[in-house]
């Protein structure tokens, strides 16, 4: 897809900008703004959609999947999500202005694509969310303090106690943290891990550099 983007766009123009394009969206990073440990909440950014298309090639999506994005920011998993086969997307965003933005974008993108799924944009605290048994990707891109993705995890969990089923867990840009205590939690499987120099990491113990994301599956 991002190729395809490459070979009919003007070049002026970032890959992230070329791919808002075409999917009629905008999930622009505007301003940055600084990460503080001592913050519970950070602000907005985007994950790649390089990474997103990897992701959804390698680990295609089954009928009745549904993905979960939490600190969903203007949208871009979920609608990536919508445009590889997911039929149901939903959103937590706590920031009313970007929980609107968000909802506009995927209606622009229903709007040009003739793809049907449902969707879900909830303008709340991601501690809040409610984990159902028909939830089974779920996505955090650093959002919010490790102690709050801790959180999620642990309601992940209680979940799939409560109805035994195969789920991802993408943790983009994640902290080692928070790896450490998916890993220690002896639920998941790690499926990969990667880092930004595009290498795969295969012991976590010699992780040294920023990770990009990792990939973490249920076992039943």
């Amino acid at each position: 897809m991002i190729s395809e983007v490459r070979g009919v766009a003007d070049m002026k123009f970032s890959t992230s900008d070329m791919c808002d394009n075409f999917f009629n969206v905008d999930t622009s990073v505007v301003n940055r703004e600084k990460k503080s440990l001592n913050d519970m909440f950070f602000g907005y950014d985007a994950v790649e959609y390089s990474s997103l298309e990897y992701l959804y090639k390698k680990y295609p999506f089954s009928d009745n999947e549904c993905v979960v994005d939490f600190g969903a920011g203007k949208g871009r998993p979920l609608i990536m999500a919508a445009y590889y086969g997911c039929k149901t997307v939903i959103g937590y965003e706590i920031d009313t202005n970007r929980s609107g933005l968000l909802i506009k974008n995927i209606e622009n993108f229903k709007r040009k694509f003739d793809i049907l799924f449902d969707f879900y944009v909830y303008n709340s605290d991601a501690v809040d969310a409610v984990i159902t048994k028909d939830m089974t990707r779920f996505i955090m891109y650093n959002p919010f303090h490790a102690v709050v993705q801790v959180y999620i995890i642990d309601k992940i969990v209680e979940s799939l106690k409560n109805s035994s089923r195969i789920v991802q867990i993408y943790l983009f840009s994640p902290f080692k943290e928070v790896i450490g205590y998916i890993e220690s939690l002896g639920l998941f499987k790690r499926a990969e891990i990667k880092k930004y120099n595009h290498e795969f990491a295969l012991d976590i113990n010699n992780i040294k550099e920023d990770v990009m994301f990792a990939v973490y599956s249920s076992e039943i």
